[in-house]
């Protein structure tokens, strides 16, 4: 079985909300990140992810199959294609390369239920293809002119070369091979981290290979059928045995390579022809390309496998990518020498944070976040409370951030989180406090009679499209918002408006747009805002419950259709209603997440070295 492990800009976009607090008003704009690589707005701070929780069964329930045990199973590869969450798997020996993704009408994915295999034939053989020997694993995932491309990874041992299909849906027998085998070299094993390059406005689908007998080979094409060796063999150096990660930032394409003998190094080119030689790393054996974070690239430096030497994990950056220009940063994430090296897909930017997962054999892999590139602190409980869980792969995926890990006693499991931005504004008395950093402005006249007082404090925070997985079925934009003040004891009323857009409406499905009113989320159900305290204002496009007292989470909702992105989860909601947590981080939801980058691959402690 294969051991290898493969693996922006900020856009506001403004939403009324208006909320009158006794004689006080409110009126909350919600921000929408879209193409995320942007540190947080100034004077907020990014609140506390909820909880992980598992959305699928242990391998998916394919068990443990012909040596009854998950050793050397892993994922490889994370993306989002025709708003599926996709991640590529290494089942047992006798199944090879497998490929889950989300069901088309699941939007927050809850349970085992919610995905579906589509990489194999009615025989099983991955991709149609019985050498299951040559398909071993899902090696790389990537979207290119609107088409999904999967590269396979031989087992190791076996040398018959590796693959590439592609498909325009993603289903099931819709694969069509793309590449000959090893394109043409049966010694290139492996084809990772495909990333989609830019060069004179002309895209190309790029990657690279693993290959110990002349060095790691970077292949692209501009028409997915195609393809052409953009460097020379190892880069001049057949010691540079495999390209671990790829990445593009400032218009270079950069490739990270390992080499047990010569180290870790980073090459980057601007036209596919030169190659530079940007960072070397004698002591670490691997540098993954992380990602690229408010106006700085990412690398990551460590260990060659993840146990063999090498240290602990080091984080790099550079403004620039030229020799000599990288800085150490992250010292709080090395400090742990169990922490190794980082994997391809193992970081990305999410809700103006980078977050980057730990391989870690001893204690369980970590996740932590930054938002200045200094301060670090980990966000899950090692190992997503299990020590065997050893590496994640990253991805936001309709607003929540997914992990995809691999783990030799439970089998891989996928786990989903929450992260909000907030900020606060204290309370002086009465009149407007702007909260710009999440898009919000506050006016207070006065609490109700019955008040203690004014609140001490307002914190408003916004999160990017993602509502309670037991949503309303009629919800004409994935958008809940969320309003606390301190101290909680406070009493008000209030007048509540939300905003919505003619695309957002055409997108829900609603075929009435006057029955349109706001719906209230009280921790277990969804309470429709009463009839006589409606208003819609179809000009304006808001919609207003009047004589609010509780500051919960809201949404829109109305009749006349079912959502396409939520059809179906109302039905599951009774077994995945994880929504507590949006309550206590204080959420206002807005549109969309993007997509980061993807992680590299994890050695079995009891498996000889493998070429991965």
């Amino acid at each position: 079985m294969g051991a290898g492990y493969n693996g922006g800009m900020l856009y506001r976009r403004w939403v009324l909300m208006g909320v009158t607090m006794g004689c006080a008003v409110l009126i909350l704009l919600s921000w929408h990140v879209v193409a995320t690589g942007n540190a947080l707005p100034p004077d907020t701070f990014a609140g506390p992810c909820s909880a992980w929780t598992p959305v699928n069964n242990g391998a998916f329930d394919m068990g443990t199959g012909a040596d009854s045990s998950y050793s050397s199973e892993e994922g490889f590869e994370v993306i989002v294609f025709n708003d599926q969450l996709y991640v590529g798997m290494e089942a047992d020996n006798s199944y090879g390369a497998r490929l889950w993704r989300t069901k088309a009408d699941v939007r927050v994915a809850t349970g085992q239920a919610d995905w579906e295999e589509v990489a194999a034939d009615a025989n099983g053989w991955p991709f149609g293809n019985s050498v299951v020997t040559q398909n071993d694993h899902i090696d790389s995932l990537a979207v290119f002119r609107g088409v999904l491309y999967a590269s396979t990874a031989n087992r190791s041992g076996y040398n018959p070369g590796t693959l590439i299909y592609s498909s325009t849906t993603g289903n099931p027998n819709s694969w069509t091979q793309v590449v000959l085998a090893g394109f043409g070299d049966e010694n290139n094993v492996n084809f990772k981290d495909m990333v989609v390059f830019t060069l004179d406005a002309t895209e190309w689908l790029c990657g690279g290979t693993a290959n110990e007998m002349t060095g790691a080979e970077v292949w692209c094409t501009q028409d997915g059928v195609t393809w052409t060796q953009k460097n020379s063999d190892g880069f001049g150096a057949p010691s540079n045995t495999l390209i671990a990660s790829t990445g593009v930032f400032s218009g270079a394409l950069y490739v990270g390579i390992a080499s047990e003998i010569v180290g870790g190094s980073v090459w980057r080119t601007d036209d596919l022809a030169t190659w530079t030689q940007v960072f070397t790393s004698m002591d670490r054996q691997r540098v993954e390309i992380a990602a690229p974070f408010d106006g700085y690239l990412y690398i990551a430096a460590g260990a060659y496998d993840g146990r063999y030497g090498g240290g602990p994990l080091r984080i790099y950056r550079s403004a620039t990518g030229v020799p000599g220009s990288w800085e150490a940063m992250g010292q709080a994430v090395g400090a742990n020498p169990n922490n190794t090296r980082t994997i391809v897909d193992g970081a990305t930017v999410y809700n103006g944070a980078l977050y980057l997962a730990t391989m870690n054999k001893a204690t369980g892999a970590e996740v932590w976040r930054t938002t200045d590139g200094e301060t670090w602190t980990q966000q899950n409980v090692s190992g997503f409370g299990f020590t065997q869980t050893f590496a994640a792969q990253l991805i936001p995926f309709n607003g929540y951030l997914y992990a995809w890990t691999s783990d030799y006693a439970t089998g891989q499991r996928v786990y989903r989180t929450a992260c909000p931005i907030c900020q606060t504004r204290a309370i002086t008395g009465t009149g407007r406090f702007d909260f710009d950093g999440v898009g919000a402005s506050i006016t207070l006249t006065a609490g109700s009679p019955e008040s203690s007082g004014l609140p001490e404090a307002i914190t408003v925070c916004v999160q990017s499209d993602a509502p309670p997985t037991a949503q309303t079925t009629a919800l004409p934009v994935a958008r809940a918002y969320h309003l606390t003040v301190s101290p909680a004891t406070a009493t008000f009323t209030a007048d509540v408006t939300l905003t919505y857009t003619p695309e957002e409406l055409a997108a829900s499905d609603i075929g009435d747009e006057a029955s349109l009113h706001l719906a209230r989320w009280d921790g277990g159900a969804w309470i429709a805002c009463p009839e006589a305290s409606r208003d819609h204002d179809g000009i304006a496009r808001t919609v207003t419950c009047r004589d609010v007292g509780d500051f919960s989470t809201w949404a829109i909702a109305g009749e006349g259709g079912v959502p396409t992105r939520v059809r179906g989860l109302a039905e599951r909601s009774a077994r995945g209603m994880e929504i507590g947590a949006l309550a206590a981080l204080l959420v206002g939801v807005g549109i969309l997440g993007g997509h980061g980058r993807r992680p590299a691959r994890a050695i079995p402690n009891n498996l000889p070295y493998t070429r991965n």
